[in-house]
C-alpha cells in the first residue's frame, strides 16, 4: 500500500531535515523520515524501522485526516500491509494489490500502518496470500496471536512510540516464526526477467511461480511490473528526464509501452503527461522532512 494525493489537489508544507547523512537525526533517532506530506488537514508520513528488520519491513507510515472527504491514491508496490485504525480500535491486514484505488476517510480518522517487504507477513500470518489480494481482512479473524501481540499499538500516541513498540514486537516474532529467504526481496529497480529473477533464487520458473502464489499474491512477472510502476512513478515525480529516455532507463520496450502499463495499475489516476508536465508535484512528494 502506497499512498499518494492527486496532483491537482495537492498543497504542500516542506521543509527538508538534516537526516541519515551519519543515520542519526538532530532528536539523536536512528530513523529516517523518507516521505511527508500534507493537502489541507490530511497528512501522511513515512519512517524506516529499526536496522534489524531491514530485510522484513520496507516502512512504517502514518496517516491522519482531520477535515474529511479528501480522495488519495493507494497505489500497488508489490508489499502487504498490516494497519492499525486508531480511530475505530481495530487491525486489518491488506494483500497485494494488481492496481491503484482511490479512498476517502472520514474526519478524525488516524491510521499507522507496516508495509512488510514481500514474502515476509505470510508465514507470520500462517495464511497463503490469494484470501487477501486486492482486499483487506480483520487480523482478528486471521491470526488472534499477532492481534492480541499488536493491541497495545492502540494506546499509543506518537510514531515514535509506535515505531519503537513494533521494533521490539516484529523481533520477537521473527525469531519465532521463520521466513523463506527466497522469497524475501528487496524494492530495487525491477530491470530483470522472471528467468534472472529464478536463477538468482537458485529455483526454476516453476517453483519460484509457486513460491510467489504461496508468499506475495502475485505472480513473478506481474510482481516485477508493479515494481516497475513504483520506480516510473518516483522518476516522474522527481525528474525532468524525456519520457523516452525514462522507458529506456527502466526496461520497457518503448514509451508506448510503459504508458500502457502506467494505465493498466493506476487506471483512474492522473495521466502520466498531467503529472510529468506539473510544477512542483514530482520533488514535493519525495521529500524528507518532520512533522
Amino acid at each position: 500500500m502506497w499512498a499518494r494525493p492527486s496532483p491537482e489537489r495537492r498543497r504542500y508544507s516542506s521543509r527538508i531535515r538534516d537526516t541519515c547523512s551519519s543515520g542519526r537525526s538532530r532528536t539523536g533517532s536512528t530513523r529516517c523520515w523518507r516521505i511527508f506530506w500534507t493537502l489541507d488537514g490530511m497528512s501522511f508520513r513515512e519512517v524506516t524501522s529499526g536496522k534489524n528488520l531491514a530485510r522484513y519491513v520496507d516502512a512504517y507510515w502514518f496517516h491522519r485526516e482531520t477535515s474529511g472527504g479528501r480522495a488519495f491514491s493507494v497505489l500497488p508496490d508489490g508489499c502487504m500491509d498490516l494497519i492499525f485504525d486508531r480511530s475505530e480500535g481495530r487491525a486489518l491486514v491488506c494483500g497485494t494489490m494488481t492496481r491503484s484505488r482511490e479512498v476517502r476517510r472520514a474526519p478524525g480518522g488516524a491510521l499507522f500502518g507496516i508495509r512488510f517487504l514481500p514474502g515476509v507477513l505470510p508465514p507470520l500470518l500462517g495464511e497463503s496470500t490469494d484470501r487477501f489480494r486486492d482486499g483487506t481482512a480483520d487480523l482478528g479473524a486471521v491470526s488472534i496471536r499477532l492481534a492480541d501481540r499488536f493491541a497495545p499499538l492502540h494506546d499509543l500516541s506518537s510514531v515514535e512510540e509506535m515505531s519503537a513498540f513494533c521494533d521490539s514486537a516484529l523481533e520477537e516474532v521473527l525469531r519465532r516464526v521463520p521466513v523463506d529467504d527466497r522469497i524475501l526481496l528487496r524494492l530495487s529497480v525491477p530491470s530483470c526477467s522472471v528467468t534472472r529473477l529464478s536463477s538468482e533464487a537458485g529455483l526454476s520458473v516453476r517453483q519460484l511461480e509457486r513460491l510467489f502464489a504461496r508468499y506475495v499474491g502475485v505472480p513473478p512477472k506481474l510482481f516485477l511490473k508493479i515494481l516497475r510502476f513504483r520506480c516510473l512513478r518516483e522518476e516522474l515525480e522527481r525528474s525532468d528526464e524525456p519520457l523516452a529516455r525514462l522507458s529506456q532507463k527502466l526496461g520497457y520496450a518503448d514509451q508506448s509501452h510503459m504508458i500502457r502499463e502506467y494505465r493498466q495499475l493506476h487506471p483512474k489516476g492522473e495521466r502520466m503527461s498531467h503529472l510529468y508536465k506539473t510544477p512542483g508535484v514530482r520533488s514535493a512528494t519525495l521529500s524528507d522532512i518532520p512533522l
